[in-house]
């Protein structure tokens, strides 16, 4: 009896032990790989050269923050960390590093609380190397700490060893922090209140439930209210942000990054705008956006096909099989996140909750399965045993396969020809470098400068015309120059006999070239119109 006591309790301390050793060893790696990435890339990290720092510095300094796209919380976060590092670039990859760690293991417990161990321990290694996880753990974006903060509001809210008082307060409270992160976070007081009410989650009389959902919503208010205030103080609104610009890309056929926001900027003020300009295209495309972004994430492009395919057919299961309140939350937490992401454009990221629930359902579908082919077949429990577990270290090969070559091609993409034309513009501007146009806004805040937007020009005109508008001392041409401005592909080439542009640092085997705008000198453009 003592010996069958003894085994089970090591059983026990070797199930809790593994998914935080996984996580230990999955930060040691980030780690490593972290500090291999040095500058940021031309993608998603453009936000943080653009906004994020930026804002940071701002707020530093007393003012408030620029960005309409999203509230001050990460900025904010920045300036803490930035404390101990002494660099914003090196805080934001800090906190993703350490947000990716804790965001496994609480996606585990999780997935253990309302799915089960097996399902919960099988899936965690796959969401390590799912999609874009990885790649992000290591990118100085609020995309992971967002993450983090959604799964830790949904796991306290469906925890059974808290009080719903406690639940609905703390919940609520996180909820509140991951709407200072993003906007988006609002989906997580949607699925507190609706669990509560609709779903009765607490198993509570109406009377007692209409008070946990006012907790909830009073917690999230006073974590979130400085924001508010300060966001109405200076915007008129406690809720002003101009997302509305995203929608607008996305459902009237326009450009979905900054040409494209900075177009309709002029032409829509408001959500109601957006929605008024063509009230049946937008109710159509709603729905057109909600199959594609369904059909992207189960095509393979989000993630290891299979694994998007078995997380819907496992959220379908579990809707039907498991019965416990805390799994309907989860799953109603997915349902109302995908919808509300639906009024935006594609990008994997805005999808990582889905990614993390993706891997859960996927791993709880393949357990109910072999349980119940084990009983179907009468398989041995080692055999059902080990069958799963190939299946399930397949997906992980595969999807870690990808993994390595997307964190291997976003750490080449690195702008690390920015550090030596940071070095030139140093020495050669002693009274400091004052504007900068360029496609990305990378160099003009490393060599604190001011960055002005390469704007949507198609001819060399064109572009004279707008340094004559917006005056810049340098020109930058670089890759993603090259890629939205191709028609200027002449830039590329340093000896392009532009008189008014001269090449003064050049790398070319990173295709970057810094001009000196000279526009008194030009005869470029009489030349050009002598030939025509």
């Amino acid at each position: 009896m003592g010996g069958h006591e003894s085994s089970k309790t090591k059983l026990l301390a070797v199930e809790r032990a593994l998914p935080i050793a996984l996580c230990v060893i999955y930060l040691m790696v980030i780690l490593y790989v972290g500090r291999l990435h040095i500058i940021g890339a031309y993608g998603t990290e453009t936000d943080f050269y653009h906004y994020y720092a930026p804002d940071a510095d701002r707020i530093a300094g007393g003012q408030f923050p620029s960005n309409t796209f999203n509230p001050g919380g990460y900025p904010a976060l920045l300036v803490v960390v930035s404390q101990l590092t002494g660099d914003h670039f090196i805080s934001g990859k800090w906190i993703s590093i350490i947000a990716s760690f804790l965001c496994a293991l609480l996606a585990f417990y999780l997935f253990r609380r309302n799915l089960g161990y097996r399902a919960a321990i099988l899936a965690l290694p796959i969401l390590l190397v799912s999609g874009d996880y990885a790649e992000y753990s290591i990118q100085a974006t609020s995309d992971i700490l967002f993450l983090a903060l959604c799964v830790a509001a949904v796991l306290v809210f469906t925890s059974e060893k808290l009080g719903p008082r406690r639940r609905a307060a703390i919940a609520g409270a996180i909820s509140g922090l991951a709407y200072l992160t993003r906007y988006n976070g609002v989906f997580l007081l949607i699925t507190c209140v609706a669990a509560i009410v609709v779903l009765n989650s607490f198993n509570e009389p109406l009377a007692k439930r209409l008070k946990l959902a006012a907790l909830n919503v009073i917690c999230f208010l006073i974590i979130a209210s400085p924001w508010l205030y300060l966001n109405y103080k200076h915007h008129g609104s406690p809720i002003y942000n101009t997302n509305y610009l995203n929608i607008a890309t996305e459902f009237y056929g326009y450009k979905t990054d900054q040409d494209g926001t900075r177009y309709l900027s002029s032409i829509f003020h408001s959500f109601t705008d957006v929605m008024k300009h063509n009230p049946g295209q937008f109710v159509t495309h709603y729905f057109v956006n909600l199959y594609e972004s369904l059909w992207i994430s189960i095509s393979g492009r989000f993630m290891f096909m299979p694994v998007g395919l078995l997380g819907v057919a496992g959220f379908l299961l579990a809707m039907v099989k498991r019965r416990q309140k805390g799994t309907a939350v989860f799953l109603l937490s997915i349902a109302i996140y995908f919808f509300l992401m639906a009024f935006n454009h594609w990008e994997n990221r805005y999808y990582f909750y889905l990614l993390v629930g993706y891997a859960g359902l996927a791993c709880y579908l393949l357990v109910e399965v072999f349980d119940w082919a084990k009983q179907r077949w009468a398989l041995a429990q080692r055999l059902a045993q080990a069958v799963l577990l190939v299946i399930a270290g397949a997906i992980f090969f595969f999807s870690a396969s990808r993994a390595y070559a997307n964190v291997r091609a976003f750490l080449d993409d690195d702008a690390t020809e920015l550090i030596g034309a940071c070095e030139y513009l140093r020495r050669a501007s002693d009274n400091g470098t004052r504007r900068i146009m360029a496609r990305k806004p990378h160099i003009a805040y490393l060599c604190q400068a001011e960055w002005v937007f390469f704007p949507d020009v198609k001819t060399v005109e064109e572009l004279h015309s707008a340094l004559k508008r917006s005056p810049a001392e340098y020109l930058v041409y670089d890759r993603p120059s090259l890629k939205k401005r191709p028609e200027l592909k002449i830039l590329g080439a340093p000896q392009n006999g532009i008189s008014w542009l001269k090449p003064v640092y050049t790398d070319l085997a990173r295709s970057f070239v810094l001009y000196q705008v000279q526009l008194e000198n030009d005869t470029t453009l009489i030349r050009l119109a002598q030939q025509e």
